[in-house]
C-alpha cells in the first residue's frame, strides 16, 4: 500500500500531458543525429542516412513503445536498404524520449545531412 500514492501521482501526471496508455504518442523529438515525429496515425523517424516510417506508436502502461516499420528512404554506407523492416522501440520519460540508446529532446529537429 505505500506505492498507491506514487501510483496515483504518476497516473496523475501523465494524464495531466495527455500521455494514456493504449493511445498513440504524438509530438516531435530531436537530437542531434535522428528527429522522429508521431502523431495518431504515424510516425516518422529521420536519422542522418535513412528514414523509418511506421504505424502509430502506442504507449503501454509504463509509457513505452515498440512497432516495426519500414525504411523509405536509405543512402550512405549503411547496411539499411530502402524496404527493410525497423524496429522502433521507446520509454517516454518527461520531455525526453529514449529511443533505443539514443536521448531525444522534445521539439523539432533541424536537417540531418547523411555524410557518406
Amino acid at each position: 500500500m505505500r506505492f498507491l500514492p506514487c501510483v496515483v501521482a504518476a497516473a496523475a501526471l501523465a494524464c495531466a500531458d495527455g500521455l494514456v496508455p493504449g493511445a498513440p504518442l504524438s509530438g516531435a523529438w530531436s537530437n542531434a543525429d535522428k528527429a522522429l515525429t508521431s502523431n495518431a496515425s504515424e510516425a516518422v523517424l529521420n536519422a542522418r542516412c535513412f528514414t523509418v516510417q511506421s504505424g502509430p506508436l502506442v504507449l503501454t502502461d509504463s509509457l513505452t513503445f515498440r512497432v516495426t516499420g519500414v525504411v523509405t528512404q536509405a543512402g550512405g554506407l549503411i547496411t539499411l536498404r530502402q524496404g527493410d523492416p525497423y524496429t522502433l522501440d521507446g520509454r517516454l520519460i518527461g520531455n525526453r524520449l529514449l529511443l533505443g540508446q539514443d536521448t531525444l529532446r522534445s521539439g523539432p529537429g533541424g536537417a540531418h545531412v547523411c555524410n557518406a
